[in-house]
């Protein structure tokens, strides 16, 4: 696996939410300043004021397992870690 697979994005969908936001309120002149300004790559900026989605919306209809069905079993391991119990590979 290459390290471009593996670096996350330098900003959040709240920064982004933040920046789409002050692109239609015009609290910049341009989407690049907002881009910027909220420290979020212009393309990707550009591409989802145009109305593209994010990545991970685009392909829920690809995925086998739902959101709640990813977080289930991860909230039962945890649970089960959080009260001792043993595991089963030791």
């Amino acid at each position: 696996m290459s390290n471009a697979t593996l670096q996350k994005p330098a900003y959040h969908e709240v920064d982004m939410q933040k920046a789409i936001s002050a692109v239609r309120k015009n609290e910049y002149p341009s989407i690049q300043k907002n881009a910027i300004a909220f420290g979020v790559p212009y393309p990707t900026l550009e591409a989802r004021m145009s109305g593209q989605t994010t990545r991970a919306n685009a392909h829920k209809l690809h995925q086998i397992l739902s959101n709640a069905e990813e977080r289930t079993p991860v909230q039962w391991i945890t649970r089960l870690t959080h009260t001792g119990y043993p595991n089963i590979y030791d």
